[in-house]
């Protein structure tokens, strides 16, 4: 990303080991009894480089089939490179 260009990151944070190794969550677990959430995560590894502007809840529905949804919310953050 240019200086002066966005990013923007949407995703459910689904944090689920069929998916993805524990090792490689960004959040979505406890550290020394601590909460460790995606976003702080996102916001640590990215500052050094990007300005964070926003964060918005974004809905979805996936039809599964003719009688079974899956309603989810992603979180869309938007950022600044310096």
């Amino acid at each position: 990303v240019k200086a002066g260009g966005q990013l923007i990151i949407t995703s459910p944070y689904t944090w689920l080991e069929e998916y993805t190794p524990m090792d490689h969550w960004l959040g979505g677990y406890q550290l020394d009894g601590k909460r460790v959430t995606t976003l702080g995560t996102l916001r640590r590894v990215l500052s050094p480089d990007f300005h964070f502007a926003l964060a918005k809840d974004l809905p979805f529905l996936i039809r599964e089939h003719s009688r079974k949804f899956q309603w989810n919310v992603a979180e869309a953050t938007v950022w600044f490179r310096k």
